[in-house]
C-alpha cells in the first residue's frame, strides 16, 4: 500500500459506486453545543449523521467536548471561576488541520505516493473587539479574512507527487468551507518537504517520524531479568494473547458491513 492502513482499490470501488447515484453517498453532517448555564463553558456534541436519506445512528457514537475560553482572557472578561478549555476558533482550526490531513492522505493513496508522515498547521490571528462589542462585527472583514495554513510532507517524493500532495490539500471540504466566501482570498498554503532523516544512509540520526526508541537498528542489549519477574512476565503475555485471541474471534462473528463500504 503506498499509504499505510488505506487499500487503494477500495477507493476506486467507493469512486465507482458514487457514480451511480451520488445523492446516496451525501453526507448529512450535525454538531450542538449546551451552554452550561454560568460563564461561557459549554458542551460540544456530535453524534447522529445521515448516510444520503438513512439517518445514521449508534448510542457509542455520542462524542463530547468541552469548550470556552483562555482562562487568562475569562479572568479579563470578568468570568467567575475562569479555567482553561480548547476554544471555539482554535477548534475551528483543528478541524481544518484533520481534514487536509485526511484529504491528502486520500489523495496519496488514490495515486500511488508513498507518503512517509504529514504534519498540517494552521494560524490565524484574532481580533477580539468585535466579540466583545468594542468594535462592530463587519470590522472582520477586514481582519479576519485569512488562514496561514502550513503542510510538512515526508517522504522521496517527485515534484509530481508533490504536487499530488497540495492538489489533496485543496480536496478538503473544511478548506473549502474557509475559502469560499466571496470577500475572503484564498487560504495561502505552504508545503514543505525537508530531506534530513528521509535516506538510510544517516543512520546516526533518528528518523523524524520515528518515535524515540524505534530507530531502525535493532539493539543487541539485552535487559537482565530475575527468573521470578521473567514467569510473571510469562504469564502475563500468555493471558494477553488469551485475551486477544477471544477478542479476534468475537470480533469476527460480529462482523457487519460499513454503511459507507459499497457492496
Amino acid at each position: 500500500m503506498p499509504v499505510a492502513g488505506i487499500d487503494p482499490r477500495q477507493i476506486e470501488t467507493f469512486n465507482k459506486e458514487y457514480s451511480k447515484s451520488p445523492k446516496s453517498f451525501t453526507l448529512g453532517l450535525e454538531a450542538r453545543s449546551i451552554w452550561e448555564g454560568r460563564g461561557l463553558g459549554n458542551l460540544g456534541k456530535v453524534g447522529p449523521w445521515k448516510l444520503g436519506t438513512n439517518p445514521m445512528k449508534r448510542p457509542s457514537r455520542d462524542f463530547s467536548v468541552q469548550l470556552g475560553s483562555w482562562r487568562e482572557v475569562g479572568d479579563a472578561l470578568g468570568v467567575e471561576g475562569a479555567a482553561d478549555r480548547i476554544e471555539p476558533v482554535e477548534t475551528a482550526l483543528m478541524a481544518l488541520c484533520s481534514c487536509v490531513t485526511e484529504a491528502i492522505t486520500l489523495n496519496c493513496a488514490r495515486k500511488g505516493v508513498n507518503l512517509e508522515g504529514l504534519e498540517v498547521r494552521a494560524n490565524l490571528d484574532v481580533d477580539p473587539g468585535p466579540i466583545t462589542g468594542a468594535k462592530d462585527p463587519m470590522d472582520w472583514e477586514k481582519s479576519l479574512r485569512s488562514v496561514k495554513l502550513d503542510v510538512t510532507a515526508q517522504g522521496k517524493l517527485a515534484k509530481k507527487e508533490e504536487q499530488i500532495v497540495e492538489e489533496g490539500a485543496r480536496r478538503s471540504p473544511v478548506h473549502h468551507i474557509f475559502s469560499r466566501h466571496p470577500g475572503t482570498r484564498p487560504l495561502p498554503m505552504s508545503v514543505r518537504w525537508p530531506r534530513v532523516g528521509c535516506g538510510t544512509s544517516d543512520r546516526g540520526r533518528r528518523h523524524p517520524w520515528r518515535p524515540p526508541g524505534r530507530s531502525g537498528t535493532a539493539s543487541t542489549t539485552r535487559e537482565r531479568v530475575p527468573p521470578s519477574t521473567s514467569r510473571e512476565r510469562g504469564a502475563s503475555d500468555r493471558r494477553q494473547a488469551l485475551r486477544s485471541d477471544r477478542s479476534g474471534r468475537l470480533g469476527t462473528a460480529r462482523a457487519r458491513p460499513h454503511p459507507c463500504r459499497p457492496p
